[in-house]
């Protein structure tokens, strides 16, 4: 008999556990895919088709720290780029002044055309410096605080070796990470570009060339590039972030694709606030949930992609997937499952820790573990919030009416309502879902045949004199229709286990070799009533088959019919 509660206890753990397995063992199986399809891909060779090509870069500079973009500049001429067209925010005298001196400098070595704008938005600038470029084959499009590595640009050439691929996106990494918020950055990046990205590659189209660093071929880019200003679908104006975003997604309805190279770098200044991280991991968020949705709505590409494809839906499901787990981890907390509950959250951290070995193996930076898996869940949270919020953010508001203003002020109040709720409402489902997951064990009360419960007056205060062996679980109903029992102690002082199975019914699992006395403790409540009771049982645990008159209204019926449902008078 102690062989067979062990095993319904263990069932009752696995039925506990199952549902958080699957997920796990789905999400591992996706994980193993696309770690498969990225070891598959290989840079392409110097070509002589390329080997003559000109290299320019674009970008925008705006409140950037003086000797970090002159940083930027000598890495220009470090790689032998030979043209940077440069659009400066107009309040930028210092920067301006500063790179037409460097400039003069090194007249020899690169062309650097510089301008001045007073329009806001990065998407305007970038479009006036993709504009600028003359003469080049190629335009890498850039960040004002990304620093080019060594061999970038002949690894960007030689990718262009295929006529078909149009856009190139480079490994990247965060530039001298100093504390931990810009190492999770760093994390995220280098995972990215080894796990994400080649996979994405091998399949000839990438989800997004990242506005960090990402090259074009200079002529389907100045093409696509007045675009920018005028990008909107799905009733959304895009007027701030996503450019990047923008320019894949023309790049590939005009036919082109994708590729990447690994072998190449370029390093990424990183904000070191985690309120500036957590902001711009939103931003990015509506931007993905934005092109994604658009893409495999109206992109006749996507359906012929099926490896971007993969990826894509794959992202998406993802981000639902770790909220339940994080309601998973609730239940069982909820449930006093902490044995459950600390394997899980060991079991997080082991699993970041395979996923992310090559990076930790080679930095030693052992000490992210925590952060960054506790991050990953959050990060999720965030991206079900961007899905909600998509709206916010990405309306034209320059410029435009104090009634138009305030409509999308009301709309973003409501979408951040919205959002709250959704998530809340999810949790309360999943949390529904798991609470009804049935014992492996519950016997049918109404048979005539003889079973091991106690019908107890749910009135009294009290019950005592309970014998009972401890081979065996013992069930305790409190029949009156309005009893309803609210909390109970799950394990006693003696190691028996307590499990409330219905309103009415509580089930108690003794301690094992255990010989002596036993107490719990519950609340019950009656109707509709927010008025708790606390009750106790007493019982006495023995080896042997306990004395049946010692017992109280063991398998009664006629007692069971009798009890009155409402308090007596």
């Amino acid at each position: 008999m102690q062989f067979i509660d062990i095993s319904k206890e263990f069932l009752w753990e696995f039925v506990l556990l199952l549902p958080i397995g699957l997920i796990g063992l789905w999400r591992w199986s996706m994980w193993l895919v696309k770690s498969i399809l990225s070891s598959r891909w290989r840079d392409a060779l110097p070509s002589e088709r390329t080997k003559d090509w000109k290299v320019g870069v674009a970008l925008t500079v705006k409140g950037e720290p003086v000797d970090t973009f002159e940083q930027l500049l000598q890495h220009l001429v470090a790689e032998k780029i030979d043209q940077a067209c440069i659009v400066f925010d107009y309040r930028e005298e210092e920067n301006m002044r500063r790179t037409q001196e460097f400039a003069l400098n090194h007249i020899d070595q690169i062309d650097i055309r510089i301008k001045s704008t007073d329009k806001k938005g990065k998407r305007e600038g970038l479009s006036q410096a993709i504009a600028m470029s003359e003469g080049m084959n190629i335009i890498m499009c850039m960040d004002s605080d990304t620093l080019l590595g060594e061999g970038v640009k002949e690894s960007v050439k030689a990718a262009f070796a295929d006529s078909k691929v149009g856009g190139v996106a480079v490994g990247q990494r965060c530039h001298q990470p100093e504390n931990w918020v810009q190492h999770l950055f760093d994390i995220r990046l280098v995972l990215r570009y080894a796990h994400d990205i080649p996979g994405q590659a091998l399949g000839g189209r990438i989800t997004c060339l990242s506005g960090r660093c990402s090259a074009y071929l200079a002529e389907p880019l100045q093409k696509i590039a007045p675009g920018l200003l005028t990008e909107e679908w799905g009733g959304i104006r895009k007027t701030g972030g996503g450019d990047d975003k923008y320019l894949t997604t023309a790049l590939h309805d005009l036919g082109y694709l994708s590729v990447v190279v690994k072998n190449a770098w370029v390093y990424t200044r990183s904000e070191k606030s985690l309120k500036v991280y957590i902001s711009q991991s939103l931003r990015w968020a509506r931007n993905s949930w934005f092109s994604d949705i658009r893409a495999l709505v109206s992109r006749w590409w996507m359906r012929k992609s099926p490896i971007l494809l993969f990826y894509t839906l794959d992202r998406m499901v993802s981000t639902f997937t770790i909220l339940l787990g994080i309601w998973f981890l609730i239940f069982a907390l909820w449930h006093q499952q902490f044995i459950i509950a600390v394997v899980l959250v060991i079991w997080w951290h082991v699993s970041r820790i395979v996923k992310g070995w090559s990076y930790f193996k080679e930095t030693n930076r052992y000490f992210m573990i925590i952060p960054y898996t506790f991050m990953s869940f959050f990060i999720g949270i965030l991206k079900v919030h961007a899905l909600i919020t998509l709206y916010e953010g990405s309306w034209l508001t320059r410029g435009a009416s104090a009634q138009k203003k305030l409509r999308k002020q009301i709309i973003n109040n409501m979408s951040r309502l919205a959002s709250s709720g959704v998530i809340f409402v999810v949790g309360l489902l999943v949390f529904g879902v798991l609470n009804e997951a049935p014992l492996p064990y519950l016997p049918d009360f109404s048979a005539e045949e003889t079973v091991n419960f106690y019908s107890l007056d749910p009135y009294e205060q009290s019950s005592q004199g309970i014998v009972i062996t401890n081979d065996e679980p013992v069930y305790f109903v409190f029949p009156s229709s309005n009893a309803i029992i609210d909390s109970v102690i799950r394990r006693t002082d003696n190691g028996g286990i307590v499990t409330l199975i219905r309103d009415d019914v509580l089930r108690y699992q003794p301690p094992s070799d255990y010989e002596g006395g036993d107490t719990f403790q519950f609340s019950i409540r009656f109707g509709n009533t927010e008025d708790e009771s606390e009750r106790n049982i007493s019982l006495s645990i023995t080896n042997s088959e306990p004395n049946k008159t010692a017992q109280i209204n063991t398998n009664n019926r006629t007692e069971i019919d009798n009890v009155p449902s409402t308090p007596p008078q």
